[in-house]
């Protein structure tokens, strides 16, 4: 009984080890304790079956034998015991060897897992690496990291050394590998770009970093970077017209300095070394736009002295020119001259000109008697330059009103001087909003305001001339019709009465009465002298009749007309003997004399300011002479002429000759043949000439004078010439900038189109020729609606006639026409063109960029990008699919989304079937239906291991059209699925003629790849789960055999102890009896 139940416990504890050793060690070590035999060991080689061996062997598995002997042999119980614990040491020894089995599956199942996300992993990096490019450029920058980490753990200090040099430039520096890859940056690089580390340089492509796009936003492709060049050619290059771009996506404009670096004639990289040179392009700028004002200027000034006749004309016309062309060179709204009243008390606007109405007004009076500061000002000679006319001392005293009525913001006001006197000022005002006059503005407001007094000085010298004129025509009548002189004698008495003894008949023409009246009473003739003259008359007499001395006096008697006019008496006294003095005498009408004089001195002031203006005035004077034989000469120049042409003023006899001299040969027969039109014609002279100075070289000169034509035939010029060379020079840059931007425009890469304020088409590029396909002839003067699709018309057209109310493109996507075939989807920029006043748009440039490549790889990166979100998914459902019926649905329903196809098929090899487990269709196939693998197409992919594209099934011979016949489908798509070895297929069907791109063959291929290995783990699963659950229920059989025959032998032992018990009383009975 100890036995079997020791023997109990020993089974019971090895049933619960996993170690097969471990149980036949302690079985042994048992197995002897209890039936303590002479001699116990385990072979594990089979041996002859005899008595005392115990085979270890199950119905599928022999694990070797146990060797029992004993000296005094063997109880049957105790041999029955021993062969029941060998049966019982097998089956756990199976079960041992099945559980290890079931966890070395499990542990295969779990690598196999592994293997099939690895798998999956790569697949998805593979297909990743669709959308981002390829692989090498990850392995090249892995690479390059790599390099650059090993040089910088090998840098010495030498080399920062170097580093410290370079941190401390001012110049920006990098350097390159000869891949453009960034490999060093000092701080100032650092600096310019906007960044903070190095690492954040070191290792990217600077190109496509800093330099990607032009200072016209438009793409900058490497192979045209001088950068570039200089590590990829070996070229050194130095560039000052591109621009960088900072962190911030700002650009400046850069010069940089691209070197080579050469190891062992091997190009290894480059240094590039820039500054940013924005400070620099403003100032150019602002010399650029300085020298363009002062073109202007000249070209303005050039026009208003064309259009001014200074010499003579009309003051309102000359007062407006002033104003106009005044107003357009400051481009001010309001240009206006304003007069001072004689005590300067009022001002009156004379002239108005305001730019944006192109509209001159006058009238306007303010008085100034309420701002006297600001007059001071002017007559201390200083112009007012007020940028906010309500803050500045000078003007703040003006009245507010005449600002806030005018919406006048700024001021710049210039005296006008005439004769040393403040009698005028000329204004420009700027309205809504303020205005900082430069110097050079202000300067040129002094210009103008010369010209102001030289119209009014211009104005009073005609008037006088004319009165001149008038006064020698009068004088001319007189000489004709009056005798000079009158001739008298007259006696001053004692008594103080004055008789004249003698009047020649002459007095009659000169007073209007006979000699003979005024003899009778000289009082009518002293009556006729001017009242003012009177007294100084009698002084004269009072002081000749004492002195005895000549009596000369010039005074103002009235004529005969009721006129003064100027006589010279002369007489000379001699004392009579009655003590009265006697005058003889005679009396001129120096009326003449006294005008000439007259003219004479207006003359010579006129003289003054002419000489004042030739000396100010941009150009030479002049009077050019033709006498009555048409003999040229030069009577009167400037003394600018000999700064002008070179020549001597004072050799005027060589001055004509000298001028022709020096006048260019190709245009000396030009400029003689104006001459004589003019002279001929009477028109006035103008002509522009080159001249060669001895001096400056070639110049260009343009003149401008009137003819007069006098009396004896003669002909005199007066006029002024100037030099135009500047301007021309403007003008051949100009024509020069014309025929390059018309070349620019015509032959850009970029198509270009200008149309007008009616929408035709004015201008018309290669580039657009190219476009679309149209000839630029058959396409200008039409309107741009030819150029778009029927379909698109009528909404691209609004948008074009949009520009016209100012409508500016940026980035507008409009879509063209293309003669040739596809039409084009244009990426339009545009810029509006307005009229001189700024007003109204009459033109608009478009540029336009073909972007229909573009577009078509965004839709298609957009497509890719959607079927590898569902690539993704349908490869991770997979992977979480737990059954075959689960993996066969996603298969199906994720290989028609990823192929846009009428329907998919999920097809098993079975043996040498082809069976159709699952579809997804817009009307069914073959689900569960199974064909022969010769007969069908699937077969053939299976087979041969390859994918299969038919456009059209009716024209492949693999096809079994008996089984299509019936259905929807006119092209498909097959791929394997593949493990070890194919297992199944995936088909595609489209009931239209469809050819699948190459990315839709990848991805179908890529779901085949993933499917093979989720549905080979499923059934390995499927058959492992089978297989333990036949082994469990096998154990429990086994186990339960084992409990059915412990409990017959602990029964049997029970029973054979109470047998004996019942023999041990028998046998006491016995005895007792006995």
């Amino acid at each position: 009984m100890k036995k079997s139940f020791d023997l109990f416990l020993l089974m019971f504890n090895l049933s619960q080890l996993n170690d097969s050793e471990r149980i036949i060690d302690l079985y042994m070590e048992g197995m002897g304790e209890i039936f303590q035999p002479t001699s116990l060991r385990f072979a594990e080689e089979k041996e002859n079956n005899s008595e005392g061996v115990y085979d270890l062997r199950t119905s599928g598995k022999y694990f070797g034998s146990v060797v029992v002997d004993f000296e005094e042999g063997i109880a049957d119980t105790d041999k029955v015991m021993i062969q029941n614990s060998v049966l019982m040491l097998a089956t756990i020894l199976e079960r041992v060897v099945l559980q290890k089995e079931l966890e070395e599956e499990k542990d295969l199942y779990k690598l196999k897992s592994e293997e099939r996300y690895q798998k999956l992993e790569k697949t998805i990096t593979e297909l990743n690496s669709i959308k981002m490019g390829s692989l090498n450029l990850i392995n090249d920058l892995t690479e390059e990291i790599d390099k650059r980490k090993k040089i910088e753990e090998q840098l010495s200090e030498s080399e920062e050394r170097i580093l410290l040099i370079l941190n401390s430039t001012a110049e920006a520096i990098y350097g390159l590998d000869e891949k453009g890859l960034c490999t060093f940056c000092n701080n100032a690089c650092l600096k310019y770009l906007g960044y903070s580390e190095p690492s954040d340089l070191i290792g990217r492509n600077m190109h496509n970093l800093i330099h990607h796009t032009k200072s016209d936003l438009s793409p900058f492709p490497v192979e045209e970077c001088e950068i570039f060049k200089a590590f990829k050619e070996g070229k050194f290059s130095h560039v000052d017209t591109e621009v960088m771009w900072r962190k911030d996506r700002t650009s400046f404009p850069a010069e940089y300095w691209s070197y080579p670096i050469l190891r062992e004639k091997k190009i290894i990289g480059s240094v590039v070394t820039f500054l940013d040179i924005t400070e620099r392009k403003k100032a150019e700028d602002s010399l650029r736009e300085n020298q363009r004002r002062q073109q202007n200027y000249a070209t303005l000034l050039s026009e208003l002295i064309r259009k001014g006749s200074f010499s003579s004309g009309d003051l309102k016309d000359n007062l407006k020119n002033i104003t106009e062309i005044a107003a357009q060179m400051l481009n001010v709204e309001r240009g206006s001259i304003w007069l001072y009243n004689n005590d300067g008390s009022e001002i009156y606007c004379i002239d108005l000109y305001e730019l944006s109405k192109n509209k001159h007004s006058s009238g306007e009076i303010l008085n100034a008697s309420t701002f006297s500061g600001y007059t001071k000002e002017h007559k201390k000679g200083e112009v007012i330059a007020a940028s906010d006319v309500y803050e500045d001392e000078r003007t703040r005293e003006i009245p507010k009103s005449y600002f806030e009525e005018n919406n006048i913001v700024s001021l710049l006001d210039a005296p006008v001087w005439l004769h040393g006197q403040l009698f005028a000022l000329l204004s420009f005002e700027e309205v809504g909003k303020k205005r900082e006059w430069l110097a050079e503005e202000k300067q040129l407001a002094t210009t103008l305001s010369s010209f102001v007094s030289l119209a009014f000085e211009t104005e009073q010298r005609e008037k006088a001339e004319a009165a001149l004129r008038e006064s020698e025509t009068h004088i001319r009548s007189i000489n004709n019709n009056l005798t000079n002189g009158i001739i008298y004698q007259v006696v001053a008495l004692k008594d103080g009465t004055r008789k004249f003894t003698y009047l020649s008949e002459s007095v009659e023409k000169f007073y209007g009465f006979t000699a003979t009246d005024g003899m009778k009473d000289p009082n009518i003739l002293y009556d006729r002298i001017h009242p003012e003259d009177a007294d100084k008359m009698k002084e004269a007499e009072n002081k000749s009749l004492k002195d005895l001395s000549v009596f000369n006096i010039e005074v103002r008697v009235r004529s005969i007309s009721g006129e003064y006019r100027w006589s010279n008496i002369i007489s000379h006294p001699k004392l009579l003997e009655d003590g009265s003095v006697c005058y003889d005498g005679i009396e001129f009408d120096i009326t003449e004399r006294k005008l000439a004089e007259e003219a004479i001195e207006e003359k010579s002031k006129l003289d003054k300011q002419i000489s004042i203006i030739a000396t100010t005035a941009p150009g030479a004077m002049y009077t050019y002479y033709h006498d009555p034989n048409g003999v040229p000469s030069l009577p009167y120049v400037s003394k600018k002429w000999a700064e002008l042409t070179g020549l001597n003023p004072e050799a005027s006899e060589e001055l004509v000759e000298g001028l022709f001299n020096v006048v260019h040969p190709n245009d000396r027969a030009y400029l003689q043949n104006t001459i004589e039109h003019s002279a001929k014609t009477g028109e006035d002279w103008r002509a522009e000439f080159r001249i060669l100075h001895k001096t400056e070289g070639e110049k260009w000169i343009e003149g401008h004078s009137s003819p007069t034509l006098n009396e004896d035939g003669s002909i005199i010029w007066y006029g002024f010439i100037y030099d135009i060379t500047e301007r021309k020079k403007a003008e051949a840059i100009l024509r020069e900038t014309k025929e390059y931007l018309e070349n620019l425009i015509k032959y850009a890469n970029a198509p270009i189109i200008v149309w007008d304020s009616n929408f035709k088409i004015t201008q018309f590029n290669v580039a657009f020729e190219k476009l679309t396909g149209m000839r630029r002839e058959d396409v200008l003067g039409n309107d741009i609606e030819v150029l778009f699709p029927d379909e698109k018309r009528e909404s691209s057209q609004d948008l074009i006639v949009a520009t016209s109310k100012g409508l500016q493109f940026e980035s507008v996507e409009i879509e063209i026409k293309n003669l040739c075939g596809q039409n084009k989807l244009v990426l339009w920029n545009s810029a509006n063109i307005f009229d001189q006043k700024k007003e109204n748009i009459i033109a608009t440039i478009a540029q336009g960029l073909d972007i229909t490549e573009r577009k078509e790889a965004e839709n298609k990166l957009t497509e890719l990008n959607n079927k590898l979100k569902i690539l993704v998914e349908g490869i991770k459902s997979l992977a979480e699919a737990n059954d075959l019926e689960q993996i066969q649905r996603n298969v199906t329903k994720f290989a028609r989304l990823l192929t846009d196809s009428d329907g998919s098929t999920l097809i098993y090899k079975d043996g040498d079937k082809c069976y159709y487990v699952e579809e997804e269709m817009v009307e069914p196939l073959w689900k569960e239906k199974r064909f022969s693998l010769d007969e069908c197409i699937s077969g053939w992919v299976m087979k041969n291991n390859k994918a299969v594209v038919i456009k059209n099934i009716y024209e492949d011979p693999r096809v079994p059209l008996k089984y299509y016949e019936n259905t929807f489908v006119k092209s498909l798509f097959i791929v394997p699925v593949t493990t070890s070895e194919t297992i199944a297929a995936i088909g595609c069907y489209w009931k239209d003629y469809y050819e699948p791109s190459e990315v839709d063959l990848r991805l179908l291929q890529t779901l085949a790849d993933s499917t093979g290995r989720p549905v080979e783990n499923v059934r390995l699963y499927n058959e492992l789960e089978r297989k333990v659950e036949e082994k469990t229920d096998q154990l429990k059989e086994r186990l339960k055999e084992l409990e059915r025959f412990y409990d017959a032998t602990i029964n049997r032992e029970l029973r054979m102890k109470e047998l004996r018990d019942e023999i041990d009383e028998l046998k006491r009975k016995i005895a007792n009896e006995d």
